[in-house]
C-alpha cells in the first residue's frame, strides 16, 4: 500500500501511452486477501448452522446460518466480479454500479477522503460529471498509478491532486 503521498508523487511521474483501446482493472491482492479471510469463515459457519435443515427442523439457528452463509457468498463474489474498465473506443468508464462518458466528466480530484460505505479514508478519484452527478472511485484497485495517469491524460486540464485534504 502506498502512502497517499508517494501515490501523488508516481501519479504526477508517470508517462502513460494511450495507444490501447480498452484499459482493464480488477481488486489488488490486500484487498482479495482480506475480502477472501472474511468471506469464507462467514460462508462455512454459514454452512455450520444449515446443519438443522437437514434434519429438517427449521430452526432460528438455521435462518441465521443461511443469512451468514448469504452475506459470505456476496463478499466473496465481489472480489471476482470487481471490474473497472476504461473504454476508448467508446469514450466510457464502466464499472458494474455505474457507467458514463469520458466526454462528460465536468472535473476529477484525487484526493483521501472518507469512503462512504466502508467509514475508511482511502485514496480516491471524485469524478463531477457536467450533470452534477458525482461518482466516488475508491482506489483499491491494481495498478492504481497507471489507471490515475490515464485519467489525467485523457482530461488533463480537469484533473487535480489534491495534497493535503483530510
Amino acid at each position: 500500500m502506498f502512502f497517499y503521498e508517494d501515490l501523488v508523487k508516481n501519479v504526477e511521474k508517470k508517462e502513460v501511452n494511450l495507444d490501447k483501446e480498452k484499459y482493464k482493472f480488477s481488486l489488488n491482492f490486500r484487498t482479495k486477501i482480506i475480502k477472501i479471510g472474511t468471506g469464507l469463515p462467514l460462508i462455512l459457519i454459514g454452512l455450520y448452522y444449515m446443519a438443522d435443515i437437514v434434519n429438517k427442523k427449521l430452526s432460528i439457528s438455521a435462518i441465521l446460518g443461511a443469512l451468514i452463509f448469504y452475506t459470505g457468498i456476496l463478499i466473496v463474489q465481489e472480489v471476482f466480479t470487481f471490474r473497472l474498465i476504461i473504454d476508448k473506443k467508446n469514450d466510457e468508464i464502466i464499472t458494474k454500479t455505474f457507467r458514463f462518458n469520458i466526454s462528460s466528466i465536468d472535473s476529477i480530484e484525487l484526493k483521501k477522503m472518507v469512503i462512504p460505505r466502508t467509514k475508511k479514508i482511502e485514496a480516491c478519484l471524485d469524478i463531477i460529471t457536467v450533470e452534477k452527478k458525482q461518482y466516488i472511485i475508491p482506489l483499491v484497485m491494481n495498478k492504481k498509478i497507471e489507471f490515475c495517469a490515464i485519467l489525467r491524460e485523457l482530461k488533463r486540464e480537469k484533473f487535480k491532486i489534491i495534497k493535503d485534504d483530510i
